[in-house]
């Protein structure tokens, strides 16, 4: 692991804390998010392309997996019914909301129950259609899902906790944003971080349809993030992994450095949605899990492409 995303790391575990591996994997994923304005609820749409059963080293990727296969299977029906369970980037982010809820209920009883409640309260705010599961047209299972969160404002502002009790608490054990990114922010960037994770100072927000990132740096350390990503962009040797950054740095609409702060504003497309492409077909599509689906009988749904 490199040493400048080790930030970034302890950042997305506070963010994904509730997040467990899921069985199921998949060759790329299209996520197009929308803000209802009007309503305030945020409209998440997820595309998965080349799902198939998850696994780990030689063994676990053979056709003879059986039980992985089997809780594959069982993930994708739950799926396509009414199981609120979906997944981020990766496998390795899996939100399987029902059991959350259930293991949340659980806590409170406890002598401590944490933030139980709180956790209680955001899982709560998520609805999750019935996924539309189909072969794509390259014969891959390919799965559409909608995803409804309603108070999009006070989630935005659950987030914004998240990142800073994740930062505070990677801090207070030793870690140092100076050190960790080898000299990409400054010392007086690195303050002003904590000092605003401390105030709660937002760093995402919504103005409108456009999302926005706005954090404290310093001219230096804006100049020293610039040249860090264009190297790490030129070193990437991993074709799916030049595809990702490139999607992700197509979908930034404005970035301004002012007043010792630098915001990026991600704008929507026409229809109002934030658009992004995880990209991972480094990975060997294997048809276990399509073959185990269709000896058992379930039915496919129409390919959506092919209607147009």
């Amino acid at each position: 692991m490199k040493h400048q995303n080790k930030p970034l790391i302890a950042v997305l575990f506070a963010l994904f804390g509730l997040a467990a591996c899921g069985p199921v994997d998949f060759q790329g994923q299209d996520l197009a998010l929308r803000h209802d304005v009007e309503n305030n609820v945020l409209e998440l749409n997820l595309t998965y392309h080349g799902v198939m059963a998850a696994g780990s080293g030689e063994d676990a990727w053979s056709e003879g997996r059986t039980k992985e296969i089997a809780k594959a299977v069982e993930a994708v029906e739950g799926m396509a019914g009414d199981r609120r369970d979906f997944m981020l980037i990766d496998s390795f982010f899996r939100f399987d909301l029902d059991d959350m809820e259930t293991d949340l209920h659980s806590q409170l009883g406890a002598e401590d129950p944490g933030d139980a409640q709180r956790y209680l309260d955001i899982v709560k705010r998520f609805t999750v259609k019935p996924s539309q599961v189909y072969l794509d047209d390259m014969d891959r299972i390919a799965i559409h899902q909608q995803i409804r969160i309603d108070g999009a404002i006070e989630a935005t502002a659950e987030l914004n906790k998240a990142i800073h009790k994740g930062l505070l608490l990677w801090t207070s054990e030793g870690g140092s944003l100076e050190k960790e990114t080898a000299g990409m922010l400054d010392a007086s960037t690195a303050n002003a971080w904590i000092a605003e994770a401390k105030t709660g100072e937002p760093w995402i927000f919504w103005k409108e349809q456009t999302l926005v990132l706005s954090v404290p740096m310093s001219p230096q350390s804006a100049a020293n993030l610039v040249k860090s990503q264009v190297s790490a962009v030129a070193a990437e040797q991993e074709m799916h992994v030049q595809k990702t950054m490139s999607n992700l740095i197509g979908m930034i609409s404005e970035v301004q450095l002012k007043d010792g702060r630098l915001s990026l504003r991600i704008g929507p497309d026409k229809q109002g949605f934030l658009n992004l492409r995880f990209e991972q077909d480094d990975r060997d599509y294997l048809p276990g899990l399509k073959n185990a689906m269709e000896a058992k009988g379930f039915k496919f749904m129409a390919n959506p492409a092919a209607k147009h």
